[in-house]
């Protein structure tokens, strides 16, 4: 299965490496076999070409600074710290192993920090205003900001999960009868106190 129990954007990312590992003279077939549209793989390939020029612009070190705030209890450079992020990752049960076998390995130039983690802490840094967590006295999830009742919506991955994530954060919400986020991807709440720390997810 190429679902991702970190979320929506970890299955999407997991998609394209599955889809660059197939010769390309299969990749049509694949994306039939995988009910996957080979035009927007086409369009993701163009999209990752232009963030590899972004990143080749800059070194890892500068990158991991902007993108990671240092702890005082951390020495070294940003390598040092990415090293560090990537063993804890390693030994997190949340679900991120499938996830980090995929981006290990890959020798494309496209992108350079295949620490899933920094995916996500970025995502967590760019929509911290879009964080919800899972209040299990009403069993549905809240918003941080205005506690809006908000539901996973039945294409995302996580709709599925029997145990919900904690803290999530999304791209957006879509109305119908119920408010719904659409891509969505966990999060831990330390991270959103790095991105935010005027906000407190409700327990």
């Amino acid at each position: 299965c190429l679902c991702q129990s970190a979320g929506d954007h970890a299955t999407l990312l997991g998609i394209y490496y599955a889809y660059k590992r197939v010769p390309k003279d299969q990749r049509k077939m694949w994306c039939e076999s995988n009910a996957v549209n080979p035009s927007q793989m086409l369009k993701a390939e163009d999209v990752m070409t232009q963030l590899g020029a972004i990143l080749n612009e800059h070194s890892d070190e500068e990158l991991l600074s902007t993108m990671v705030r240092r702890s005082p209890n951390l020495a070294g450079n940003g390598a040092a710290l990415h090293r560090k992020r990537r063993r804890e990752s390693e030994k997190d049960a949340s679900g991120d192993d499938e996830t980090s076998e995929l981006l290990k390995g890959q020798t494309s130039g496209m992108v350079k920090l295949r620490d899933f983690e920094l995916i996500r802490r970025a995502l967590c840094y760019g929509f911290s205003l879009n964080a919800a967590f899972y209040n299990a006295k009403i069993g549905n999830y809240q918003t941080v900001v205005g506690q809006q009742v908000v539901h996973l919506h039945p294409s995302s991955v996580l709709f599925y999960q029997r145990k919900k994530p904690a803290l999530v954060v999304f791209n957006s919400v879509v109305r119908t009868t119920r408010r719904y986020m659409k891509d969505v991807s966990v999060v831990q709440e330390e991270w959103l106190r790095d991105a935010a720390s005027f906000l407190r997810p409700v327990a």
